[in-house]
């Protein structure tokens, strides 16, 4: 029995689901932040949508962290601290890992920037402007996930890949046009003005 259990919660298998979790986890944000952005979710519903958007965004900050922190005990690769946490340091598959670790602070700069007391302090404007790096931190982390993940060539985790990927950015091509549609209607109403 203890060799089962050993099996099932070796380093590797937490790295995996650690992160497969994280990658769910930021595709939910991602995709809750383009909805509330697109101003598909009622008024009267803003709020509690916001503050499980929020939560989400914490939580998989979470599971990014024990996804990071279990590589430590990995007995394949031998990452260390600063392979994990320093971009380029490590020398397994260079690129994609450091993908992973900005991508991991990507995610804590929008997430932490999103506490009420820090937000107050930003302002809007600049709240805003630091969370269009959302866009690049989910597709940097689709691509991290998609090159090291040992599941990628998993039909089902490949799938999921494809359909969250095809979601988001879907989700960001909807909001750069109702961006330029409504700069379009501004300019419009400015030339109409004169």
């Amino acid at each position: 029995m203890p060799n089962e259990l050993t099996t099932i919660l070796s380093s590797w298998h937490i790295i995996r689901a650690a992160g497969l979790t994280a990658y769910l986890l930021l595709f939910l944000t991602t995709a809750g932040g383009l909805l509330l952005s697109l101003r598909t979710v009622p008024p009267k519903y803003r709020s509690s949508v916001t503050n499980i958007h929020n939560t989400i965004a914490m939580t998989g900050l979470l599971f990014t962290l024990l996804h990071l922190s279990t590589l430590l005990f990995d007995k394949q690769i031998h990452f260390s601290v600063a392979d994990i946490f320093i971009p380029f340091w490590s020398n397994y598959q260079t690129a994609s890992s450091a993908l992973g670790s900005i991508a991991f602070y990507l995610m804590a700069i929008m997430t932490l920037t999103s506490t009420p007391a820090i937000m107050k302090r930003l302002g809007y404007g600049m709240w805003k402007s630091i969370h269009y790096l959302a866009f690049l931190c989910y597709l940097i982390a689709l691509y991290h996930s998609v090159v090291l993940g040992t599941d990628s060539g998993n039909v089902i985790v490949s799938t999921l890949y494809i359909v969250t990927g095809f979601i988001i950015v879907s989700l960001i091509a909807l909001r750069i046009k109702k961006s330029m549609q409504g700069r379009g209607s501004q300019h419009a109403h400015s030339a109409r003005g004169r």
